[in-house]
């Protein structure tokens, strides 16, 4: 007994199988994974690169204006009465060492959020910076208020 193969069948057996392999090696292919991951990096090295340079003391992140949190505004008072009327205090920076202390990527927007946090002498700083729009945001806070991680300063969304 002879076995006769339609070729025409074969054909659209192998072709089904051909895209299977397709999309399952472009769901897992590394180059996808690696875009993800080059979206962190990129907010990482910004991160360290505006640390280094002071590129926060030369303004080109956003300073966070406490007066548009009316909920600051005694701490704001306090602020400026300790450190004598200089809010925010450009003299004693901390954070050229500053860490890490808070790493977000949102992966439907492709947007990666870092936050940097230093303290020094009762005075804490924080960093905010995101791979969107080369934003970042800066601002100073006293250490006793327990500011909360990323709440005040602020980047884009895409």
């Amino acid at each position: 007994m002879e076995m006769k193969y339609d070729t025409r069948s074969i054909t659209i057996g192998l072709i089904i199988l051909l895209s299977v392999i397709s999309i399952y090696m472009y769901l897992t292919s590394p180059i996808k994974k690696n875009y993800d991951l080059q979206a962190i990096e990129d907010t990482l090295y910004k991160g360290d690169r505006i640390i280094h340079d002071g590129g926060f003391a030369r303004g080109l992140c956003t300073q966070v204006n406490f007066k548009d949190y009316p909920e600051l505004d005694e701490k704001t008072k306090e602020m400026d009465y300790i450190l004598g009327g200089e809010f925010p205090n450009k003299h004693e920076s901390c954070l050229k060492n500053a860490r890490l202390v808070k790493l977000v990527y949102e992966p439907d927007l492709k947007q990666a959020i870092a936050v940097y946090r230093c303290e020094y002498n009762g005075v804490g700083e924080e960093l905010k910076v995101s791979n969107y729009q080369d934003s970042c945001d800066y601002t100073q806070y006293l250490t006793k208020w327990n500011f909360p991680i990323g709440k005040y300063t602020q980047v884009p969304i895409p």
